[in-house]
């Protein structure tokens, strides 16, 4: 995080696979180290600031996603026909 060039890197890289919220993330980062990195200012200015996502406390709106536990079972073979050994 001390390196500003970093910071452009990860960046423009999320810009370019469309995750924007991680690029301004990366901007907003890389500037709390370096305020007065021209290139960072200018890609903040491009971006845009990160928006709001602060959630209600007293509200009930919490999401929970939870995974089945399941096993996994590897699919059982076919045993070789009469007459034939596996390394045939």
């Amino acid at each position: 995080p001390g390196h500003a060039k970093a910071s452009w890197r990860g960046a423009t890289a999320a810009v370019e696979v469309g995750m924007h919220d991680v690029a301004v993330s990366f901007v907003e980062a890389g500037l709390r180290h370096h305020p007065d990195c021209a290139e960072l200012l200018e890609l903040r200015g491009r971006l845009g600031p990160l928006p709001d996502l602060s959630v209600d406390p007293a509200s009930d709106d919490e999401v929970s996603i939870e995974r089945p536990k399941t096993e996994w079972n590897p699919p059982r073979r076919a045993p070789p026909p009469r007459g034939k050994d596996k390394a045939d």
